[in-house]
């Protein structure tokens, strides 16, 4: 939905390691990388991995739901 208004920088990619964690404190992230973030399209955030097969997964099982 970004991307058809006009974003292109989807996906979005945060770094946060020199903002004090503040992204990953919200999702009880570690500080190994890279973490996959799931959202919604209302933005509620469903999933989380560091398994890019498990997050290609669930989207793929978000999509046909």
């Amino acid at each position: 939905m970004w991307g058809n208004n006009g974003d292109d920088r989807v996906p979005i990619i945060v770094n946060d390691y020199n903002e004090n964690h503040t992204f990953g404190n919200w999702f009880n992230i570690t500080y190994s990388s890279p973490w996959y973030l799931i959202l919604d399209e209302n933005f509620i955030y469903q999933f989380r991995t560091q398994s890019e097969p498990e997050a290609k997964a669930f989207l793929e099982e978000m999509l046909t739901d």
